[in-house]
């Protein structure tokens, strides 16, 4: 799965720096757009792997996909595992707790075996609970996302400024 985000440039006021300095403040600008990127995917990685839901090992190998590539004029690619982004992005639904499912009843048992607060996870009953134990029908485990994404980006989003104020900054002193 690939997130993008591209940057324009609202260049009516830079005629004249641009006209000065030619392709090096754009390829400055380019190349502050890259490591702002890179940022976001540290952002990501952060908040993927710190989130108590889940199996933290499957969440290393996750996050260490997450990467931030150069594209053409100044565009950046954002590339994460599609499971993360299953998990960003997913409805809430019912998962039936069946038999044949082992992975699923061992997480159910270590995360819900008790009736008490584990640290991580909470028994709640109801219609919109955790798990809904069912009289001769099967239990349902109720799922919800986890948007890690918006959460990440929206933290680092003033930061842009400052990358593209320093390649404007490295243009001028003659980087």
């Amino acid at each position: 799965m690939v997130l993008r985000f591209e940057i324009k440039v609202d260049d009516r006021g830079w005629k004249r720096l641009i006209k000065n300095f030619g392709p090096r403040v754009m390829n400055n600008i380019h190349q502050a757009n890259f490591e702002f990127g890179q940022v976001v995917v540290d952002s990501f990685r952060r908040d993927f792997i710190s989130s108590p839901r889940g199996n933290p090992a499957s969440r290393v190998s996750a996050a260490s996909r997450m990467k931030a590539m150069k594209r053409k004029s100044g565009l950046v690619e954002i590339t994460i595992p599609k499971s993360a982004h299953y998990l960003d992005t997913m409805r809430p639904h019912y998962v039936g707790i069946k038999p044949g499912r082992r992975r699923l009843r061992k997480w159910v048992n270590s995360y819900f075996g008790t009736r008490k607060k584990t640290g991580l996870s909470h028994i709640y009953r109801g219609k919109r609970g955790q798990i809904e134990y069912l009289k001769k029908r099967r239990s349902v485990l109720y799922v919800t996302p986890d948007p890690f994404v918006d959460k990440a980006f929206n933290r680092v989003r003033r930061r842009h400024a400052t990358f593209l104020r320093r390649a404007i900054q490295k243009t001028i002193k003659g980087g």
